[in-house]
């Protein structure tokens, strides 16, 4: 049931057409952009053609149809419904009256794909499972950046709260399980922190850190993990790996643990924290953002001669080098190619902030904790985002379809003037 008022108001590429190969697998799949004679074949998650029917997560209603404030001089939000939540009653009524389900859905958010050309449909379901506080609830639901919709779904979520949330996949427009058969990869992109928590020490904690607890998954993978301990993963898994480059380290910006699941000793989970500040402009705006052209880009210095930038209340991120020579984490996003954001800018504030996880078959549900930690002033909150991967549902030539079985032998031609068999005899006297 809802829970009531939870809120307190193969072979890798490393050449040059990396990106070029990557592009051709993507999951335009999903909107049946094959060439001919093949077919999408996988899982795939696409929030930019999904129908958001719902964003009312804990009963806070969300999404950009409301009319937000700002209350000038403390940073927070004019509201009628408590810390965090940013709306004015009249647009809160008109997005998620009463009666309006507890939670954020995506209408025809998933697909299957069988490589055939048939595909089954799932709605996506987020529901929070423990007491839940946004910071800026138009923030939730479908992203947008320049006028565009993004392919993620985004939570905000208050200052120092730590929240269990549940993704469900239900058949569209019903709340009946959608059991998803085949493997299938979820993303939580730009996982970051914010300003340091006493000014200008930038040595010291962090504000607004960001930590995702997540169980039950079959293989993890990030940028820099270009395999796991299953020499032959699933085909969902080897896709991420394919992508991935070997020369990004992003120990200093994910700091990822693995433990045993204390409620199911069968289970591995992974903490994963933000240990590097973030500030919006570093957010991807499509999934492709997260992959290179080539690894060497991510090592190769720029024309200018400078990575990076002083980023003000987040310290100076920057280091001179000559240009064209190879220094670790040097590279930058080319001026075109890219969203408007990220042209210039270092690749290690982007690529470095995500983890996807990949599940067997068999599930219609899973399960996380994402915890934001305390702010400077109390106030204030962070966004995750959540997607598949870029490639998830690649077109491959058509599969043939299974052999039908054989048919029935016909009985023997018997014709009408035959007359029929004699009887068995009888069996010998003892």
């Amino acid at each position: 049931g809802q829970v009531p008022a939870l809120h307190t108001c193969p072979v890798r590429s490393t050449g040059a057409d990396r990106r070029a190969r990557m592009m051709l697998l993507l999951s335009a799949a999903v909107l049946g952009q094959c060439p001919p004679n093949q077919f999408p074949r996988g899982v795939a998650f696409d929030f930019v053609n999904a129908v958001e029917t719902v964003n009312n997560l804990g009963g806070i209603p969300g999404g950009p149809g409301l009319v937000c404030q700002q209350q000038a001089g403390t940073g927070g939000p004019i509201t009628s419904c408590g810390a965090g939540c940013a709306c004015t009653p009249e647009s809160a009524a008109a997005v998620a009256g009463p009666g309006t389900p507890q939670e954020l859905r995506f209408s025809i958010a998933g697909a299957v794909f069988d490589g055939l050309g048939n595909s089954n449909r799932f709605d996506l379901v987020l529901t929070n499972q423990s007491a839940y506080t946004p910071w800026e609830s138009d923030k939730n639901g479908r992203q947008f950046a320049s006028g565009q919709t993004t392919p993620f779904a985004g939570v905000s979520m208050f200052a120092d709260t730590e929240v269990d949330f549940r993704i469900n996949f239900y058949d569209p427009g019903t709340n009946d399980p959608f059991v998803v058969n085949d493997d299938f990869v979820l993303c939580f992109y730009d996982m970051d922190a914010g300003v340091p928590l006493i000014v200008d020490d930038f040595n010291g904690p962090k504000s607004l850190v960001e930590t995702l607890t997540i169980c039950g998954w079959e293989n993890y993978i990030h940028q820099g993990r270009v395999s796991v301990t299953d020499p032959s993963p699933p085909f969902a898994t080897q896709l991420v790996l394919d992508a991935m480059c070997p020369n990004i380290d992003v120990s200093a910006y994910l700091d990822i643990t693995e433990f045993q699941n204390p409620n199911n000793p069968s289970e591995t989970c992974i903490s994963v924290v933000g240990l590097e500040s973030g500030r919006g402009s570093d957010n991807p705006q499509t999934r492709e953002s997260v992959i290179l052209d080539t690894c060497q880009d991510y090592d190769t210095c720029p024309a200018d001669g400078l990575s990076g930038a002083d980023r003000a209340q987040t310290g100076d991120d920057s280091f001179p080098c000559t240009p064209g020579s190879t220094v670790a984490t040097a590279g930058e996003y080319p001026a075109g190619q890219v969203e408007a954001g990220l042209r210039n800018q270092p690749f290690r504030w982007t690529v470095t902030k995500f983890i996807c996880l990949q599940y067997s078959g068999g599930r219609d549900q899973l399960d996380f904790t994402y915890k934001v930690s305390t702010s400077r002033t109390g106030q204030f909150g962070r966004n995750f985002l959540v997607s598949g991967f870029a490639v998830d549902t690649p077109c491959i030539a058509a599969l043939s379809p299974p052999p039908l079985p054989p048919p029935p032998s016909p009985p023997p031609n018997i014709s009408p003037n035959t007359p029929p068999p004699p009887p068995p005899p009888p069996p010998p006297s003892p």
